[in-house]
């Protein structure tokens, strides 16, 4: 039989709220260092597989990091927010 699941107060609400929020922002710290590790590869492949100069490879690789750490970001903020209510 399925036991019913106890309401919880609003301080332990709170609580595991808060935690939440802690481990989203640890995740979001852990994908941008995972991205900025990367950066280096994107930048060679951008400049000897695609043949862009170095500075326009640099520049790509600085906008796929912050578009991924965004995406990230958006991520965590959805998860919030009840599935009918997404847009």
């Amino acid at each position: 039989m399925a036991t019913e699941a106890q309401p919880l107060g609003g301080l332990q609400e709170a609580e595991l709220a808060t935690e939440l929020a802690s481990q989203w922002r640890r995740l979001t710290r852990a994908a941008t260092a995972v991205a900025l590790i990367t950066a280096p590869a994107l930048i060679v492949w951008f400049n000897q597989t695609q043949g862009w100069a170095w500075y326009w490879s640099i520049l790509a690789a600085l906008l796929v990091v912050g578009a991924h750490g965004s995406r990230v970001d958006r991520q965590g903020r959805l998860e919030d927010v009840p599935s009918s209510d997404r847009p």
